[in-house]
């Protein structure tokens, strides 16, 4: 079957350091994956986390309000300025009347973008994002879609606090469902988004290595984040050693592979035994049906004595 819109960014977002008063540049480039063309439409808007904990949701509307003072930088992005390339930089061509970039099929659009910082740029954060919105439609589907590419950023000369802490980590020892998991908690007590590096590792008491995944996030100032790990493939019965190692990482300073730390590195490994709940729920049967009888024989055993 095809696909009628399928859009894709690279990449999905930018941490970047302003320097007040200075002009910043950059770009991202979006494809078109799907088999019809559409005009691309930009707007700028605010981007927050509503929520902590399991509840850290993001958002780009009018409930970012409360968080104001950390969105000033969608006012400083310069969608007037913005100009639209080929992925190789050749000149982009096909636009609708209104000046809209239409995004024919297997095509690439560089987006470039201008951000114009003031003099005094607040201390902390500043988040924003560019919403690619189009509507693409085949035979009677309609498709209505909005992108965020997100914006991460602080000021060169501000007031930067990175700093946050591992609050739980969370290995339940005994696991009745695929896949098997574990839960970090993390808290940011810094006015700026740092990284979240975290490592999950199952082996047994071999150190023979079954799985192991690193996987990054990021998280707000002010917040707390919930983040699940899991062995997607990890079979329903098994004894396993399970590691779960969390860095928290300078978001601006970090590579791929190397974590430039910010807070303490924070480490647990625990046994975990994997148990499908039939077989828990017969197990359990058995142990009870057990007892009642080592009960009911020590008792019958006491009457026979006693007569």
């Amino acid at each position: 079957m095809s696909e009628i819109a399928s859009l894709t960014l690279s990449p999905t977002h930018t941490n970047i350091v302003l320097t007040p008063g200075t002009p910043f540049s950059g770009r991202f480039t979006v494809s078109n994956r799907g088999d019809v063309a559409y005009p691309l439409k930009l707007r700028t808007a605010p981007f927050c986390i509503t929520g902590s904990g399991a509840d850290y949701t993001q958002e780009f509307a009018a409930a970012c309000d409360a968080d104001s003072h950390r969105t000033q930088l969608m006012n400083w992005i310069d969608l007037d300025a913005t100009t639209f390339t080929h992925c190789n930089n050749a000149e982009w061509t096909d636009f609708t009347d209104d000046g809209s970039p239409i995004l024919s099929p297997s095509s690439c659009l560089a987006i470039n973008y201008t951000i114009n910082p003031p003099a005094s740029i607040p201390d902390g954060g500043q988040f924003a994002a560019i919403i690619l919105s189009f509507d693409a439609s085949a035979g009677n589907v309609a498709i209505n879609q909005e992108v965020p590419f997100r914006f991460f950023a602080r000021a060169s000369n501000g007031q930067n606090l990175e700093q946050g802490e591992v609050i739980r980590t969370h290995i339940p020892a005994l696991q009745f469902r695929t896949p098997l998991s574990a839960r970090i908690t993390v808290k940011n007590t810094g006015n700026v988004d740092f990284l979240i590096r975290r490592t999950l590792t199952v082996t047994n008491w071999f150190d023979r290595v079954f799985y192991e995944h690193t996987e990054d996030a990021l998280i707000f100032p002010d917040r707390t984040r919930d983040l699940q790990l899991e062995w997607p493939d990890s079979p329903g019965f098994g004894l396993y050693r399970v590691n779960v190692t969390t860095e928290l990482c300078s978001s601006i300073d970090s590579q791929p592979h190397e974590c430039v730390e910010i807070g303490t590195k924070s480490e647990a490994t625990h046994t975990v035994v994997m148990l499908p709940l039939p077989v828990a729920i017969t197990l359990m049967a058995g142990i009870i049906l057990l007892a009642t009888f080592i009960i009911w024989k020590a008792r019958r055993n006491k009457a026979i004595r006693e007569f």
